[in-house]
């Protein structure tokens, strides 16, 4: 949700948006999970949905979940991100990777396009591509393992972050950000180790994803980072400490 002193600016950049690009949003429910089975009957027309009140302007929020388990600790911390969201106002949809069975490797076939830097977009891939060109807000939770980004979501990003999505070629062949609706990205994971490691070994999937992935979105975009450490020797009291703190900082934005 924007500062009054910045919607007017904001509604400008959001005009420039539409006027180069096909927008599209799904019409789904609220935090409705994603599911690829019976996605074309959703490719209805998608439209910027921008709904103002007394409190600011309400965005389209997606909010990507990378666990195996779905009892798992970072399943509750999906679940505090999706209602500080709505208690903000803004439209909540839910990717779960595990649950869709999204397979990770780029096929041969799709880096030849993208080294090739052809507009395609795999079919496979297309409710994914029309949910990230809708997103003003990108939220990603996650445990970080070996420092890194889980190899699913890793993959998620390497084969949706494509030519004309995460980014363009200008006539003097110059890359240039595609995603300039983002506003907001947030970044939710668990640690098994304590924060003084993590900093000295560089916190690689977070790199990834508030510096790289900034890069395809707006100047203006802003990046929230969360993250509970030592998780292992973390109290009940202290998880559900960060979890309210999710909950209350992302129903802020």
């Amino acid at each position: 949700r924007l500062a009054c002193g910045d919607t007017w600016a904001y509604l400008c950049s959001c005009h420039s948006f539409e006027t180069s690009h096909a927008w599209r949003i799904g019409a789904l429910q609220k935090t409705e999970h994603v599911s690829l089975d019976g996605w074309g009957s959703k490719r209805a027309d998608f439209h910027q949905q921008l709904i103002t009140n007394s409190s600011g302007i309400y965005m389209q929020a997606l909010v990507v979940y990378c666990h195996p388990v779905e009892a798992s600790y970072c399943a509750s911390l999906r679940d505090a991100a999706v209602r500080g969201l709505e208690r903000a106002g803004h439209d909540v949809s839910v990717v779960d990777l595990t649950k869709d069975g999204f397979n990770p490797v780029m096929s041969r076939n799709e880096w030849e396009q993208y080294i090739a830097t052809e507009d395609i977009v795999p079919q496979s891939l297309e409710p994914y591509v029309v949910q990230l060109q809708a997103a003003q807000i990108l939220v990603f939770v996650y445990p970080t393992w070996w420092g890194g980004l889980p190899a699913l979501l890793k993959g998620w990003i390497e084969r949706t972050m494509l030519p004309g999505v995460a980014f363009k070629l200008n006539g003097r062949k110059k890359v240039r950000p595609a995603l300039t609706q983002v506003r907001h990205i947030v970044v939710i994971s668990t640690f098994g180790s304590p924060w003084m490691y993590v900093k000295f070994v560089n916190d690689n999937g977070r790199r990834i994803l508030v510096r790289a992935m900034r890069l395809a979105t707006s100047w203006r975009t802003r990046t929230h980072r969360f993250g509970l450490y030592a998780m292992d020797k973390a109290t009940q009291d202290d998880r559900e400490k960060f979890i309210r703190s999710v909950e209350n900082k992302l129903a802020k934005i």
